[in-house]
């Protein structure tokens, strides 16, 4: 009804297992971070890759929209059991025993840090729901809304590579914060930074010069969509220093001011939106999308080097999560 597209219900009802087995999977893949163990997770996301490209192939060649609905919670199903089982083997190596005894003590890590987190998520989903909403309201809006995801298609492809980095860099980010000086721990996150964003800046700008092209293969009509690359590259490289900077305030702990970044680039996304889309339609969600990267990026830097600078005034002045479980159990 909010989208004006009634004939979708239920295709949405039949994805709706996606958002809970991606959750679940998230949690597996931290697991795995946590544990450095990389061999196991490239393992596993190689075959979930294999798994949903065949998946998606075979169902949509069959069902067509409906396939591709499908094969969403059939694709996170499947990447769900080989996350689990590499994790599962990772425990048995290192003798880690899952178990639910005391888990109130652990409340601390729940409060401080993964309600914020999980808040977050849901505060910037609704910031998107809402800016893409108001697009395929409008007048020709789905046309609109399919040149805005060919556009985003070539947004994930700067962000692949970016990511990867984060993932690696973000366990040993936190360690080198629990067990080296603040200098050191400062240096290695803007070094990774730098390179994360450097890369981004040269992967987007080899996609505007080929975009034309790759937009074709989405079909010959969505050329119309190359006005829109530079503000969807720009966001997604500002996206890519923000999430680096970003791992700072994981490593301290410090989620709630995640909590006040993403309602100040909610706001900020929903509200350019709101006066953009009806003037300038897909673009306007673009723009919507760059604004709020740069509102983002801003605070998060702002905040970390806040953060850096207390902790370069004494060794370890900030708690990290298992010194605040520790701290309540005691």
């Amino acid at each position: 009804h909010v989208f004006h597209v009634g004939d979708l219900t239920a295709a949405i009802r039949i994805s709706a297992p996606y958002c809970a087995l991606m959750s679940m999977n998230a949690h597996q893949i931290g697991a795995l971070l946590g544990f450095e163990a990389y061999g196991r997770l490239l393992r596993a996301q190689a075959m979930q890759g294999a798994t949903t490209l065949a998946l998606t192939v075979a169902l949509v060649s069959s069902l067509g929209l409906n396939g591709a609905v499908l094969s969403l919670p059939l694709a996170a199903a499947f990447a769900w059991l080989y996350m689990h089982r590499e994790l599962a083997a990772e425990c048995r190596c290192r003798g880690v025993r899952s178990t639910f005894r005391n888990a109130w003590s652990e409340r601390g890590v729940l409060m401080g840090f993964t309600l914020p987190a999980s808040v977050s998520g849901v505060v910037g989903n609704v910031a998107i729901w809402a800016a893409q909403g108001m697009l395929v309201r409008d007048h020709g809006g789905i046309q609109q809304m399919g040149l805005w995801t060919a556009a985003a298609a070539m947004r994930s492809i700067v962000l692949l590579a970016p990511g990867v980095l984060n993932r690696v860099s973000s366990p040993i980010l936190s360690s080198l914060h629990d067990h080296e000086t603040g200098e050191t721990y400062s240096r290695t996150l803007w070094s990774t930074t730098a390179v994360a964003t450097v890369g981004a800046a040269v992967a987007g700008l080899i996609i505007l010069l080929a975009g034309p092209l790759l937009l074709t293969t989405f079909g010959d009509s969505y050329r119309q969509a190359g006005p829109l690359l530079p503000l969807v590259i720009g966001s997604a490289v500002v996206d890519v220093y923000a999430s680096s900077v970003y791992q700072a305030m994981i490593a301290h702990a410090r989620m709630k001011y995640q909590l006040v970044i993403i309602t100040a680039w909610g706001t900020a996304l929903t509200l350019v939106a709101f006066l953009a889309i009806p003037r300038y339609l897909a673009r306007g969600l673009a723009l919507g999308y760059f604004v709020s990267s740069v509102v983002a990026a801003v605070g998060y830097t702002l905040i970390v080097r806040k953060l850096l600078a207390l902790r370069g005034r004494g060794p370890l002045t900030l708690p990290t999560p298992v010194e605040v479980v520790e701290s309540q159990t005691a």
